[in-house]
């Protein structure tokens, strides 16, 4: 296993026993949260999806996230190449602000 394949898997293990303080611990001080080009969720001002920026940024995204009873959560597949790991997820959570749920 690469080691930005072990990284990410380490990550969303951590995720999924809720263990943030871990997920913090492999991120760089200057670590860009949810930045990419033409981010329709970004556009349409969803606050779980904003860009932050440090470390202090990740724990804000989770700090919302925290908020939103996970009612499913699946790591379906991760690649790599190169120095970049994609993973492929199911979440699926119910918003409290608004009564509804994301998937």
């Amino acid at each position: 296993m690469s080691n930005h394949l072990a990284t990410a898997a380490a990550i969303y293990e951590a995720f999924g026993k809720g263990d943030i303080p871990t997920i913090l611990s492999h991120m760089a001080e200057d670590v860009q949260w949810e930045q990419w080009a033409d981010n329709s969720a970004q556009r349409a001002d969803v606050p779980w999806l904003a860009p932050r920026q440090g470390r202090a940024g990740v724990l804000e995204f989770f700090q919302i996230l925290g908020g939103m009873p996970i009612k499913d959560f699946q790591v379906l597949a991760m690649m790599v190449g190169g120095n970049q790991v994609a993973v492929e997820v199911v979440i699926k959570a119910e918003v409290p602000s608004t009564g509804g749920a994301f998937s």
